[in-house]
Parts: C-alpha cells; sequence; structure tokens
C-alpha cells in the first residue's frame, strides 16, 4: 500500500524540486524538499520515524479557519518518545468560533501572546525532519498545514502522511 503513495509522492517530488531550481528556498524549506528522500519501500514499517501530529483550530473551515495549537510527538524503534514532543499555541490573528473552543478549551486570551502560524512553521518543520507524518484524519491537520507552507513557502508539505483514521476503518 506504501509503493504507490510513495511513487507518486517522488514523481510529484521531483517535479516540484524541478519547478524550484532556481528559486532562493530558505533552509528548513529546502531540508522539506528532500524529506522523502530517505524512505525506502523494501523497509519494514518499524525501521521508520514517525512524527504524530494533532492541529487545533479556530473551526472546521479549512478554507477560512486557523491553526491555534500544533502538538506533536515522535514514534520509532516501536517506542513512544515522551521526552521529545512539539507543543506550541499559535496566534491566529483573527475570531473563534465559540464552538471550536467548546472541542479544544483553547480561549483567544491563551492566545494573544502566542507566535503567529508563520513563526511557529520553522520549529515544527525543523521537530518533524524528514518523518513520515502521522495525523487522524489526515486530511484535516494536512490541509491546514499545507495552506501554512504554501503561503511561506510556495509549496506543500513534501513529508509521506499517513492517516490513523483510515488505518482505524481498515483494521475493525
Amino acid at each position: 500500500m506504501i509503493l504507490p503513495t510513495l511513487m507518486a509522492a517522488r514523481l510529484a517530488n521531483r517535479l516540484l524540486r524541478l519547478r524550484l531550481a532556481h528559486r532562493d528556498v530558505p533552509p528548513l524549506a529546502a531540508a522539506n524538499l528532500h524529506a522523502l528522500a530517505h524512505l525506502d519501500e523494501n523497509q519494514p514499517a518499524a525501521a521508520f520515524t514517525y512524527t504524530v501530529v494533532d492541529l487545533e483550530t479556530t473551526g472546521l473551515d479549512i478554507k477560512q479557519s486557523r491553526i491555534v495549537s500544533i502538538g506533536a510527538f515522535k514514534l520509532s524503534d516501536q517506542r513512544i518518545h515522551l521526552g521529545h514532543y512539539f507543543d506550541q499555541l499559535v496566534n491566529p490573528g483573527g475570531e473563534m468560533a465559540v464552538a471550536a473552543i467548546k472541542v479544544h478549551g483553547i480561549v483567544p486570551a491563551m492566545l494573544a501572546s502566542a507566535p503567529s502560524g508563520p513563526a511557529v512553521l520553522d520549529d515544527f518543520l525543523h521537530f518533524l525532519g524528514n518523518d513520515i507524518l502521522v495525523a487522524h484524519p489526515a486530511w484535516f491537520d494536512s490541509a491546514f498545514l499545507n495552506r501554512l507552507m504554501q503561503a511561506c513557502y510556495g509549496f506543500r508539505l513534501q513529508n509521506l502522511v499517513i492517516d490513523s483514521r483510515q488505518l482505524c476503518e481498515r483494521t475493525i
């Protein structure tokens, strides 16, 4: 199952790198362009490092809502690395739906002194590195991350993404 996804991702990535070849790209964004290079489809899943991410947002509209929190941890060698995590509030620079506050409990006052999405992105990219990104559901969290990447660097996140929701549905 990973092979067709990885092959498609590598092809799209190669085309993107050709398109960006003459553009000056900041170091962490440039490193993200090579996030797929280390993946070997012949290796077992346990051989890879994963970053499991969860976003909280101002609402459910992926085009209008903004990120208010990014939380993530590392998973490698079949172990969760409890001391190695990413936890950052993000100032969305706008209103937040009351319904969203009821879901995640993050109120505007908590975000007043938090950095903006673009300011947090490089720290998250540094934490993520070349890991495989895992989210639940991945389409939602990656849409927000991709919109932020697109706004800051002109391209989407290049890490391979696994949707843990789809994995759960397949095992039931």
